[in-house]
């Protein structure tokens, strides 16, 4: 099955636990505390976005807030749901970001993960950074609010560690500029997350 199916499937079934409800308390507790770090009205891209709670949510601040994600039932949820809040700034687009759409190459301001880093294969974690310095402008910024920071077996959600994903961003020209704990995490997840912010420094390596 096409993985594209795969992820959709989970979705008609209904069978998402992966999926809060809301937006994730950590990145709220981060905007209300004035900390987000993208530029104001920036555009910021949230890949493997699912049913686009965060994206709402980023778009609810006046963000130009871009969901994309490989499950078409998923989307249907974001849309409808942008479109009875009055967020037009909240768009979903169906698409692979490992092969992003032509109009996301180099004009993100910012880049926002949480559950698609640690759902690929561990192997394609390479594909992430490289997609990563395509969509994102020079100077741009990732914040990964990396889930779960523990010893686990298999997958997904994979384990996750913050030097891996730096080093990997490193070859793509991206620098750290800070890592912290997590203030307000959803209860299933205290203790399990990571804050990680890289700044795209470079052009991408040829």
């Amino acid at each position: 099955m096409p993985e594209n199916n795969k992820w959709n499937q989970r979705y008609l079934e209904g069978h998402f636990p992966w999926d809060l409800g809301g937006a994730a308390p950590s990145l709220v507790h981060l905007a209300e505390a004035g900390e987000l770090p993208f530029p104001e009205g920036g555009r910021v891209l949230v890949p493997g976005c699912g049913r686009g709670h965060d994206v709402l949510f980023l778009a609810s601040l006046g963000y130009e807030a871009i969901g994309l994600d490989l499950a078409p039932k998923a989307l249907e949820f974001g849309r409808s749901e942008a479109k009875n809040r009055g967020l037009p700034q909240a768009r979903f687009v169906e698409g692979d970001f490992f092969d992003p759409p032509e109009e996301l190459l180099g004009s993100c301001d910012g880049l926002y993960e949480l559950t698609c880093f640690c759902a690929i294969e561990p192997g394609e974690r390479d594909r992430f950074a490289q997609s990563s310095a395509r969509v994102l402008k020079e100077g741009g910024l990732l914040l990964s609010l990396l889930f779960p920071i523990e010893e686990r077996e298999g997958g997904p959600p994979y384990a996750v560690e913050v030097p891996d994903l730096v080093r990997r961003h490193e070859a793509q020209g991206f620098s750290l500029l800070r890592d912290w704990e997590p203030e307000g995490a959803h209860p299933a997840r205290a203790g399990r997350l990571r804050w990680v912010l890289l700044r795209r420094d470079a052009s991408q390596p040829s």
